[in-house]
């Protein structure tokens, strides 16, 4: 299908800008992968649609907790758990709601790097970029193998939006007349 040609799109060119990233990186990408979910879920909620919202919000959590640890990750868990218990989709959706805005808040409030400079250079932007690519292929890779097709088009296209300032005119222009393609189709 034409949505397929996109997924697969994007996965190229997200495979040849390069491939894991570290656990600063899996962070933020977890964040990234719960607001995206915030953004798609509510207004879907907010229609009445009850269950589309709890399955974006579903997908979102499993994905995000294969890039989180600790209480972060066991807050996810609990969410996962008390969605599959719920009563109903209205009440899936608010328990895993609840947990991404605490996990939200817990990552968001995680005590960042020393202000005091590190004697280790920053890592150059290849390395963010490749990091980036790894994570979205390591997360859109099970979602399009378990069907969710529109789930790992996301996720590549949030990856390819969020390495946009860090390429080189060229390649941004080469990303972004590819993403304009895959959202055309």
């Amino acid at each position: 299908t034409l949505k397929d040609a996109s997924l697969v799109f994007a996965a190229f060119v997200l495979a040849l800008l390069g491939l894991w990233l570290d656990p600063v990186q899996s962070c933020a990408m977890s964040q990234h992968i719960l607001r995206d979910a915030i953004r798609q879920g509510a207004p879907l909620y907010n229609r009445g649609d009850f269950e589309g919202c709890a399955k974006v919000y579903a997908q979102a959590a499993a994905c995000a907790l294969e890039k989180t640890s600790g209480k972060a990750a066991q807050r996810l868990e609990s969410g996962i758990r008390e969605a599959a218990d719920s009563p109903s989709a209205d009440a899936a959706a608010w328990a895993l709601r609840f947990a991404f805005d605490d996990v939200l808040e817990q990552t968001s409030n995680a005590p960042g790097p020393s202000p005091v400079p590190s004697p280790t250079p920053a890592p150059s932007p290849a390395i963010s970029v490749t990091g980036e690519i790894r994570d979205a292929i390591s997360v859109g890779v099970p979602l399009f193998n378990r069907g969710d097709h529109s789930g790992c088009y996301r996720v590549y296209c949030s990856a390819c939006e969020s390495i946009l300032p860090l390429l080189s005119e060229e390649s941004k222009k080469i990303v972004q007349r590819g993403l304009r393609r895959s959202k055309a189709l």
